[in-house]
């Protein structure tokens, strides 16, 4: 089978979910002999593919220049006293990094010679260029539909995955909840759909011996967006902070902004938060050194954390809503993202029990049996031999 992969989603991305989903399938595909796998792909600073041989003909480009250029300005357009029209003709002359991925994109599609492709995102630029080729879509999640208020108007993913789904020979959605939502929303004959989990790839033996964590924390893991429910679980927990002076919150991701910072003075936590941008190095430690970690997110699509935390011994407190139940199962305690007498309870449950604490470590280690990215990989094979199939 020859499949194409596309750029779209590693230029999005530096770290994330999605991109992380696509490189250990690509990967898996290119030391495969059965299979010829090729990646549109020319310019990217995704730390999985930076970081990996298989992928060494990608050339590494700085986040700082991404989005303008793969070349510093010529200074041939500096004396030019119309902005635009220097941009205007310097991206003429010299294309942003996104407009040379598209480019080879459909130069490979153009080309032939490909059994079926799989576009990593919604843009549908390829849509005129696919020649009868088939192509099958993930969709990771209906976000974008299920809150549009964290949205700006001028947001086109909604538009943009219709368009794409529409035209997709098969379509991936990564948990049984995420069917359930995308039927909710979109006219898709259900049969077209293939529910395909998953995988870890967080080791438990790798740790980074640079940094220096609290002896007691609860962790908090990635984007403190508005449907994560960072300010609920704030809230939630502030009476346990109150009462265990030595206890920290570590979170990862980004530094806090200065609301964060403001909001924590305000309800007299200055002090007891830590944020680290954090490597898969540093992840696997925090994750096996932290006391619980919780996942308040009014809504998600899959969620990898948890299959990591499991993978690293660490009990955890989610959210009962979206696809979270769905991948936990057993090995977690849940709570209601609107209650925080629920989630304070839950946390309570795992910081003040060991014998809790050990049941979900072990519940999470059998729970996590079930889901690999060799068998995401399998799975993924069979929807393209169906999309090709017709």
């Amino acid at each position: 089978m020859r499949i194409l992969f596309d750029f779209q989603i590693f230029n999005y991305q530096r770290f994330g979910g999605v991109s992380r989903y696509f490189f250990e399938i690509i990967r898996r595909l290119q030391e495969s002999s059965q299979h010829q796998v090729a990646l549109a792909l020319a310019y990217s600073d995704n730390e999985y593919v930076m970081g990996d041989p298989v992928f060494s003909a990608v050339s590494r480009v700085p986040r700082s220049l991404y989005r303008t250029s793969i070349r510093p300005k010529l200074s041939i357009f500096k004396p030019l006293k119309i902005p635009a029209l220097a941009d205007r003709m310097y991206n003429f002359l010299n294309p942003p990094v996104e407009a040379v991925n598209e480019k080879r994109s459909c130069e490979m599609l153009r080309r032939g010679g490909v059994d079926v492709f799989h576009p990593t995102y919604y843009n549908g630029y390829y849509l005129n260029k696919l020649n009868g080729i088939p192509y099958v879509l993930t969709v990771y999640d209906m976000i974008h539909e299920q809150y549009p208020e964290f949205f700006p108007l001028s947001d086109e993913t909604v538009y943009n995955k219709k368009i794409a789904m529409d035209g997709a020979a098969r379509i991936i959605a990564i948990s049984n909840n995420t069917k359930r939502d995308l039927l909710k929303y979109y006219d898709i004959d259900s049969s077209k759909i293939d529910v395909i989990y998953l995988g870890n790839s967080m080791s438990p033996d790798v740790h980074d011996e640079n940094i220096s964590v609290p002896d007691k924390f609860l962790l908090f893991v990635g984007s403190r967006s508005a449907y994560k429910n960072f300010y609920f679980f704030v809230i939630a927990i502030k009476p346990i902070l109150i009462r265990e002076k030595d206890v920290k919150i570590v979170c990862t991701g980004s530094a806090f902004t200065r609301d964060e910072e403001a909001f924590f003075e305000h309800h007299g936590l200055r002090g007891r938060f830590i944020s680290y941008f954090s490597d898969e190095k540093t992840l696997s430690q925090l994750y096996r050194q932290a006391l619980l970690f919780i996942f308040p997110s009014q809504y998600e699509g899959f969620g990898i954390p948890v299959l990591e935390a499991f993978a690293c011994g660490c009990p955890m407190a989610l959210s009962n809503t979206g696809s979270l139940p769905e991948v936990g199962g057993d090995a977690a305690l849940y709570f209601d993202p609107k209650s925080p007498d629920e989630l304070r309870k839950a946390v309570e449950k795992i910081l003040y029990c060991e014998s809790v604490r050990r049941d979900l470590v072990e519940k999470g280690y059998r729970r996590l049996r079930e889901f690999s990215w060799e068998k995401t990989m399998e799975e993924t094979l069979k929807s393209y031999e169906r999309a090709i199939a017709g």
